[in-house]
């Protein structure tokens, strides 16, 4: 799965939420998405924010909805995905992730995005690691349509099960 938008409209947020909602299960959330029966255990792979930052947002949601405390695997990340995958399976195995947030895909693949071998390095990548995936992705616009699409290349949404755009509301 792919959620992309423009820059300030709460992807990042939203990774924190799917994490809390899927670690718990928290039936009850604001979003009024199912959850798992059981609690998912799931790896944050932050190549935006550093880990205090990612903390903050897990407490502020955790205190702010009255959920307790929530364990949060995390991993910053600075090389592409696909330079890292030996360190990230072996993460995984050491956590028991069922499945990884990563924020964002375009850091993560790395290089030049509109190339196609960026994002077919990406998807297969995330398939070699066979657990469930959820991509934070940024907008880029077409000047001429002014459609708004995933940044890079067309594969970006085509290697994707699902694509999904997150946009904001007011201020």
């Amino acid at each position: 799965t792919v959620i992309f938008g423009d820059p300030g409209v709460g992807k990042s947020q939203l990774a924190v939420i799917f994490n809390i909602l899927l670690m718990l299960p928290w039936a009850d959330n604001p979003l009024r998405l199912q959850p798992p029966k059981q609690p998912t255990t799931g790896l944050f792979c932050d190549y935006e924010s550093d880990e205090d930052d990612i903390r903050r947002q897990f407490r502020a949601f955790a205190e702010g909805m009255g959920l307790g405390l929530i364990p949060l695997f995390y991993r910053r990340c600075v090389h592409p995905i696909a330079d890292d995958i030996e360190a990230l399976q072996n993460h995984i195995e050491a956590t028991k992730a069922q499945y990884i947030i990563v924020d964002s895909m375009s850091l993560a693949a790395g290089g030049d995005l509109n190339k196609m071998d960026m994002a077919t390095a990406y998807f297969r990548t995330l398939r070699q690691l066979k657990i469930t995936s959820i991509s934070m992705a940024h907008t880029s616009k077409d000047r001429v349509s002014k459609a708004k699409t995933i940044m890079g290349s067309v594969l970006f949404e085509a290697g994707a099960r699902s694509v999904w755009e997150a946009r904001g509301q007011g201020d």
